[in-house]
């Protein structure tokens, strides 16, 4: 998972050879990270949001929505993220529980029963990787609004749960076999591998090549919404590489094509890290003044115009982007 393995292992190598050959040298201090005030204050936040979901006297105490959501998310990742796991794999879920909203508040107790049912959530993607060698990486929490015209909207929790592991080494790009459809979950080419498309790929892959910090945990931030038409390559894109995150149509130069070959693949992971590293955050600057944020994570969805469902005249990749800041001092527990 971390960029940083070969690197730590010729580091570990060096060491071990000096360790050898220094045993009567004072011991070596503490190499981990000095707290920020702002770890510091995220830790204090954590224990007072635990403190009122115990608390016998929680009934009747509400809190803003927006607000709840984010102690959710912050306590899961102070309780058991471990950002700095050393991995060969990763594991991506999605998940959705159903939640009430009265006038943009939610009571304490019902905060509390979201919370642990947010927790069960987490804990049957993380049991279900059949390895001991494993990690959470990071869970992000958002409101998703289900719009009807015939009803009143719905909220539910959307979940996303990161998990790293040492089941299988995964190389960093694709390979001549990597020929996948763009979208609908139809798999490869060839017709294999059904239930995966080119989006569920180039996201795996990108989580692969996060580069993490030295331990610590991520609390996602905010997400920001793209699509493939803001960033062309060139003043005259074509249909093949024409635009940093996949994009086809019947008027641009090249063939029109749903099959992406593995070539593009790599062209548009790529392309993926250069738009979440450095395309989207000069376009914010009011969201990354206090930064370093860092992109984590990107959840890709399908974009098609014109024509029929079958047959469209243009088809793309649309994304959100996820950004985080990493923090320190968290116990990093067992789930």
């Amino acid at each position: 998972m971390c960029k940083l393995k070969q690197l730590a292992l010729a580091l570990l190598l060096v060491i071990i050879t000096l360790a050898g050959c220094k045993k009567d040298s004072a011991p070596e201090p503490s190499t981990q990270k000095p707290l920020s005030k702002e770890d510091i204050k995220l830790s204090a936040m954590v224990k007072s949001f635990k403190a009122q979901l115990q608390s016998p006297l929680k009934s009747g105490e509400v809190m803003e929505v927006d607000s709840a959501v984010w102690y959710m998310k912050l306590n899961a990742n102070f309780d058991y993220g471990n950002a700095g796991a050393d991995m060969e794999d990763v594991s991506i879920k999605e998940a959705s529980i159903p939640m009430e909203i009265s006038n943009g508040y939610l009571s304490m107790e019902y905060t509390s029963s979201l919370y642990d049912a947010v927790l069960d959530s987490v804990r049957s993607h993380y049991y279900s990787i059949e390895t001991s060698e494993k990690a959470l990486s990071y869970v992000n929490i958002a409101i998703d609004t289900i719009h009807s015209a015939s009803v009143p909207d719905e909220y539910q929790l959307k979940i996303t749960t990161v998990v790293t592991s040492d089941f299988v080494q995964i190389p960093w790009s694709f390979n001549n076999t990597d020929n996948w459809w763009w979208a609908d979950n139809v798999g490869k080419c060839d017709g294999t591998y059904v239930g995966k498309d080119a989006m569920t790929q180039l996201e795996y892959m990108f989580q692969i090549r996060l580069a993490c910090p030295s331990g610590g945990y991520w609390v996602p931030e905010f997400d920001i919404h793209e699509n493939a038409l803001s960033f062309p390559t060139s003043s005259n894109p074509t249909n093949v590489n024409g635009y940093y995150m996949f994009y086809n149509a019947y008027n641009l130069t090249g063939t029109f094509h749903q099959c992406i070959p593995y070539n593009e693949m790599n062209f548009y992971l790529n392309g993926l890290e250069i738009v979440g590293n450095t395309k989207i955050p000069p376009m914010y600057p009011a969201l990354f003044w206090n930064g370093p944020y860092y992109c984590i994570g990107v959840n890709l969805h399908k974009n098609i115009d014109g024509g029929s469902p079958s047959n469209p005249d243009e088809i793309s990749h649309g994304g959100y982007f996820t950004y985080a800041k990493p923090h320190y001092g968290n116990p990093g527990g067992d789930l």
